[in-house]
């Protein structure tokens, strides 16, 4: 799998508001960091047979350019690179395009899977974690159509 729609976020409880340091303890918004089309590594998966699956796992890397910034407008770059001084939560959210191999060798449908993805970022240690404090209503629970299904 390569083709993607991924829209990828970032969120912090202490809001810097300046690049004096001054921070502000509550819930920030999400920051929209970017839109993620294409994985220059694709995931590739163990194929099962008809009478029993196989559990695989795949996993790849995404690297976005000028994380926040939109075509004339520079800020989110700027908050970003303060937000990133504190720890963040970072939510991957969106699909992932896939086509089963044709067998016998027709032409098979193009499937999309909902994923959406949430860590806990602490940039002074390098720690990433899983265990991140879900809100009651979370962006992964919105059930709004993504972009690209």
């Amino acid at each position: 799998m390569t083709t993607a729609s991924f829209s990828v976020f970032a969120s912090s409880h202490y809001v810097p508001t300046s690049l004096n340091n001054i921070t502000l303890s509550g819930a920030d918004p999400a920051e929209f960091l970017g839109t993620i089309y294409h994985l220059e590594d694709p995931l590739i998966y163990e194929s099962g047979t008809f009478l029993s699956s196989k559990e695989s796992i795949a996993t790849s890397q995404i690297r976005i350019k000028t994380p926040g910034s939109t075509k004339d407008d520079n800020t989110g770059n700027e908050r970003w690179s303060l937000l990133i001084r504190y720890p963040y939560e970072l939510t991957i959210r969106g699909v992932l395009k896939y086509q089963m191999t044709p067998f016998p060798l027709i032409l098979s449908q193009l499937h999309t899977v909902r994923v959406c993805k949430m860590a806990s970022v602490d940039p002074s240690s390098g720690q990433i974690s899983d265990n991140v404090a879900i809100p009651e209503k979370s962006i992964c629970d919105d059930p709004s159509p993504i972009e690209g299904s």
